[in-house]
């Protein structure tokens, strides 16, 4: 925001005349996991789960005596908290304390000085307009400093008389609230259409590719993973070939659900350190990190990816590739491997389970039939499929509307023109 467009009598006051910033404190897995104490104690994780832009509870809690033995206290409640290290400072998370509580060292807090006559909710609109990765320090570990938020400058209207600054404050705070109120009206609805946009590939794919366990039509068969795809493990380490070019696949390189490939990432050897799973357009990819997320790749190009991919190479005379990972897609097939993951705070598939899986096969006994029925089923969802991507781009652009227009509402009122 331009500091020519404030209106007369507002001024642009640095944060630390008015707030003191804070840091968090360390917290040993030892004093983890005790629910139902009187102080909330917050991780980055907690703040998801909020009542609005407040957060009222924490998965770890601690009293006075746990206090004391970390040399730490609690902060007061409607102090403003936010990420300031690493990834998770670009999420731009902001919240607001319900309740006296405390947070660990990952987190930063703004604490508004009880004298002062700026609104704590004035502050944190104010904040909401800025990307905390524009006041992040660069470096291996991006952070964000107490003195950067120190001299932060805040746009207060008449700060030379309080009385009137809180008038003025109050009344746009209403409007500002009132808009925001529309606004996520109009968000439930959006995410309504986004839920209902989603399900319908849900059904198709219930529709066309039945359960195994819940019985099969006439004629169909099933058969284990492991009888219809091998799973290649052709690792590669990327820096040992710095001159060469790679396609590189993440496994942020698609979204929850995503059926459309992800467009190339071509990247240098040198820039990949760890090893990699190479692949072809012979194979499906399965993400076996999270499988809930539902995250699998049919590529029609060569590449390399991260290792927590899982590459199957299909018997081409038994299955259609793109039918398998249609399958993999269904809900009953997430079900299975999310139920049998792995690992509390980063679940992994259980690959023996996965090749155990039986994957529906229409025909089973005439492969060659089998094989073009598989190929009029995957058109059918294939179309379906493009339906669906063109409306989940639709709401994905409405999505984006949504946010600009909040930051639109935002910057109007600290301009004074709302």
């Amino acid at each position: 925001m331009s500091k020519s467009n404030l209106p007369d009598n507002w001024e642009w006051i640095p944060l630390e005349k008015f707030a003191t910033s804070v840091g968090g404190y360390a917290f040993p897995e030892k004093w983890q996991g005790r629910e139902s104490l009187q102080f909330p104690f917050i991780k980055v994780s907690d703040m998801n789960k909020t009542n609005g832009y407040y957060i009222e509870s924490a998965k770890n809690t601690v009293d006075e005596s746990i206090l004391a033995k970390l040399r730490a206290h609690t902060y007061p409640v409607e102090t403003i908290i936010f990420p300031k290290v690493g990834g998770a400072i670009a999420t731009n998370k902001k919240r607001i304390l319900a309740q006296d509580s405390i947070f660990d060292n990952n987190i930063m807090g703004i604490v508004i000085n009880p004298e002062s006559f700026i609104e704590v909710k004035w502050l944190f609109y104010f904040l909401l307009t800025i990307d905390l990765m524009d006041l992040a320090h660069s470096g291996p570990l991006p952070s964000i400093r107490q003195s950067t938020i120190n001299q932060l400058e805040i746009p207060v209207p008449f700060p030379s008389n309080p009385d009137k600054s809180r008038q003025i404050q109050s009344l746009l705070l209403a409007r500002i609230e009132q808009v925001l109120f529309e606004l996520t009206e109009a968000r439930r609805l959006h995410d309504k259409i986004v839920a209902d946009t989603n399900r319908l590939m849900e059904s198709v794919l219930a529709e066309m590719l039945p359960n195994p366990e819940k019985g099969l039509p006439e004629g169909w068969g099933a058969l284990p993973l492991s009888q219809l795809a091998s799973e290649e493990s052709n690792q590669i380490i990327p820096s040992d070939h710095p001159s060469d070019t790679f396609n590189y696949w993440g496994l942020d390189a698609i979204s929850e659900g995503q059926i459309a490939e992800p467009p190339s990432n071509y990247i240098q050897g040198s820039e990949v350190k760890s090893t990699c799973i190479s692949f072809t357009p012979k194979d499906v990819l399965y993400s076996k990190l999270r499988p809930y997320l539902n995250k699998v790749i049919v590529p029609t190009v060569d590449g390399i990816g991260s290792t927590e991919w899982v590459v199957y190479r299909p018997n081409p005379k038994l299955i259609r590739r793109e039918y398998l990972a249609f399958v993999m897609r269904t809900k009953w097939f997430v079900s299975l491997a999310s139920g049998t993951s792995y690992g509390a705070r980063m679940p992994r598939a259980n690959k023996s389970v996965l090749r155990e899986i039986k994957i529906p096969i229409p025909l089973i006994t005439d492969p060659g039939q089998s094989l073009s029925i598989q190929e009029q089923i995957v058109e059918r969802i294939s179309q379906f499929s493009s339906d669906v991507d063109s409306m989940q781009k639709g709401n994905a652009q409405q999505q984006r509307l949504l946010v600009q227009l909040e930051q639109s509402i935002l910057a109007q009122a600290f301009r004074g023109e709302l």
